[in-house]
Parts: C-alpha cells; structure tokens; sequence
C-alpha cells in the first residue's frame, strides 16, 4: 500500500518538475562537470607539476581530464569503458565541449575543434597533454608507480568490483600519489537515476524494475527523441548503457574495499542535500522502501581523497594496531 501511494506521489510530482528542462540545460552546458572541477578537483590540479602525470576512470565525455590539463602542466589520460575504439566521444559531447570553452576560456589552450563544409562542428582533439582509452577501472593501461593522481567523477556508484579498482589505483600511483572520489547523491537525489533529461520522477529507479522504468522513461520522453544523432532512442539504451551500471557500490562497500588497501585517508565527507532528505519525507519514502536492503542502495553521495602510502601502513593496519592496544588495556586492567 505505501508503495503504492508512493509512486501516485511520485507521479504527481513528475507532472509539475519545472526544474528538470533547466537541469537538462545545465547537463548539456557542461554545468556541473565545470562547477565540480572548480570546488573541488581544481585544488588537486594545483598540486601536480611539470612532468607529473594524472589518470581518470570512467571520463564520459574527458571534459574534467580537459580542466586538468588546461590548470595544470600535467599530462593527463582519460579512461572510459564505454567509448568505442574509433571514436570516443559521440557528437553531442563535441558540442558540450565547444560550448564549455566558450564559457570558460582556459579550455581554449587545450581543446582544438574541427568543422564539415558546412560549418558544423565534426570533432575535437584534446591536444598533446590529454590522451584518451577506452579502459576499465579496474585494468588502467598506465605503468606502476607512474601516476601523481587517479580520480573519479560520479563513477564509483557503477564499479561491480571495487577492491578491483582500489588496488588497480594503489599499483597506479607512486607512493605519495593521491586518490581522489566523488560521487554525488544518486538514490535520496531528485534525479537520482541518471535519467533526468528523460524521466524527471525522483527515485522511480527504486519504485520501478529496470524494464518498467526503461519503457517509462521513453514514453515520458516522446516521440522523435534521441538516444545519440541520428538514433531514436529505445528501452534498450536505458536497460543496457544505464540502468544495468547503476548502483554498484554503497558507502559501506568502499569502505570495505579501502581496508585492503595502502590508503591514509586525507579527507572523507557523505553528501546529502538538505532538499532532498525534506523531499524524500515529504514523499513518505522511508515507508515505501521498508524492508529494502539500503547496503544495496547508495544513499549518500561521498567525496574523498586518500594518500598512497606503503602497503601494510594503512587502514587495515591502523585498525590492527588500535586492535592490539585495546587487547593489551584490557590484560593490564585485569592484572590491575
């Protein structure tokens, strides 16, 4: 029964979100990778030198590894399962590009666009000091010890094997190197599915199944839409290329995967928006969801930086060590 009312909440909502078009907007401007790259990872770009060396996992459209390059003398290599190996970026995202570097003109130094005969813009290259892979996480194509600094961007949330990840950074990085992760509020978010462009009912990835929320979100998106130029866009994309990623991890599952790792935490913060915990009550979630597991949902968004440190000198053995005072207080109060 709360369930169902949940989702006739829920409805209702979708039909007056006024802020969904403004949010699309904001997407394809490029918004929120250049906001995020300003408050948070632009104080990483200004640790790193000439000759030092930046990898990131999961780069969608390589706009941040674009930011690094262009606020730092680093080189930096931008990873990303889902390109294709002849072209790693589809079309809209040249033009997410082109309209970042008008608006924020340090790009200019690294980004080069090409046009057709009619003007239109064709492709981009990222100059010298960006290389682009098509890579997993967990097997970055980087040589040990090479890298000054690994990070991520709203990727960690779609990672199956997160030990796989964290030990891949820790071979990466040379001792010293820093890790850094953010990813932002996914299941407690407005949009929290990534389908925001499409489907604007907060949470419906929690109250539907993938495949009901697939068909869903591409009859709320009308007819004559598209998935990349040229390509209507079909359930299909929505189960494959998002809804079948989406909630790898939890907090405590990478909290879990940090202990195994040579890791001195440097900074750690769950994120949750005041608006969306009001909403969420509002919406009577928490009823809704009785009873659903919440190890499995990523509840909280999470930004943290984590230093490399020699194996054998990090969470895990920390843990141990106030271990063995808390065994050694104990005999001595017994003896007492």
């Amino acid at each position: 029964m709360a369930l169902t009312v949940a989702r006739e909440r829920l409805r209702a909502r979708r039909a007056t979100s006024a802020g969904t078009a403004q949010l699309f907007h904001e997407a394809h401007e490029g918004a929120a990778h250049l906001s995020f790259f300003l408050n948070e990872l632009k104080s990483e770009a200004e640790r790193l030198g000439p000759g030092d060396f930046a990898v990131e996992a999961g780069a969608g459209t390589g706009t941040l590894a674009a930011l690094l390059a262009a606020h730092s003398d680093a080189a930096v290599l931008a990873t990303e399962p889902a390109w294709s190996t002849d072209n790693p970026y589809r079309l809209e995202n040249v033009h997410t590009l082109w309209r970042m570097k008008e608006r924020h003109r340090p790009l200019a130094e690294v980004l080069e666009f090409a046009t057709d005969a009619e003007g239109g813009l064709r492709s981009v290259d990222f100059g010298p000091r960006v290389g682009l892979a098509r890579a997993v996480g967990e097997a970055l194509p980087v040589r040990t010890g090479a890298a000054a600094l690994v990070y991520t961007y709203n990727c960690l949330e779609h990672m199956r094997d997160l030990p796989g990840f964290f030990g891949e950074a820790a071979r990466v990085l040379r001792r010293g190197g820093r890790l850094y992760n953010s990813t932002e509020p996914l299941h407690f978010s407005a949009q929290g599915h990534h389908l925001e462009d499409v489907f604007p009912v907060p949470w419906g990835h929690l109250l539907w199944e993938p495949e009901e929320l697939a068909e869903l979100a591409v009859r709320e998106a009308g007819e004559g839409r598209e998935w990349t130029p040229g390509v209507a866009l079909r359930p299909e994309h929505l189960r494959e290329e998002v809804l079948a990623t989406l909630n790898g991890a939890a907090p405590g599952d990478i909290r879990r995967a940090l202990l195994a790792g040579p890791w001195e935490v440097a900074g750690w913060a769950e994120v949750m928006d005041s608006g969306d915990e009001r909403l969420a009550r509002e919406m009577r979630l928490g009823d809704a969801l009785r009873g659903v597991p919440q190890e499995a949902l990523l509840v909280r968004g999470l930004r943290m930086r984590l230093v490399r440190r020699e194996r054998g000198t990090g969470l895990r053995s920390a843990l141990r060590f106030s271990a063995l005072l808390r065994r050694r207080a104990r005999r001595l109060l017994r003896r007492g």
